[in-house]
C-alpha cells in the first residue's frame, strides 16, 4: 500500500535509425533503506502512512581529494521529505557495466 521512491540510473543509447532508446537499470542505486541504521530510520518520514521517499535535489561532480584521477558525483538527496543529505558516488562505479 505504500509508495517507495528510489533513485536509479539510466542512459540514452543511439540505435541504427538515429533515434534513442532509454535503458534503465532495474537495480536502484539509493533507496530509503540506505538511511536505516540498526533497524531504525535515521530520518522520520513526513507522511509515513503514504510513502517512503528519497529523491535527488541536484548534484555536482568533484575530483577526489586523494586521487585526482577519480571523480565523485555528490547527489544532494532528500530523505523522507524532511532532510537533505549529500551522498557521494564514485563515477567509475556508477558507469561500471554501462559505458
Amino acid at each position: 500500500g505504500k509508495y517507495i521512491y528510489s533513485l536509479g540510473r539510466s542512459r540514452l543509447k543511439k540505435n541504427t535509425n538515429n533515434k534513442y532508446n532509454i535503458e534503465i537499470d532495474p537495480n536502484p542505486i539509493l533507496t530509503p533503506d540506505d538511511f536505516v541504521a540498526d533497524g531504525k530510520s535515521m530520518v522520520s518520514e513526513l507522511h509515513p502512512e503514504l510513502r517512503r521517499v528519497v529523491y535527488s535535489c541536484g548534484g555536482v561532480i568533484k575530483n577526489h581529494t586523494e586521487h585526482q584521477d577519480q571523480q565523485i558525483l555528490s547527489l544532494f538527496t532528500n530523505v523522507g521529505d524532511k532532510q537533505t543529505v549529500e551522498v557521494p558516488f564514485q563515477l567509475s562505479t556508477l558507469k561500471a557495466g554501462w559505458w
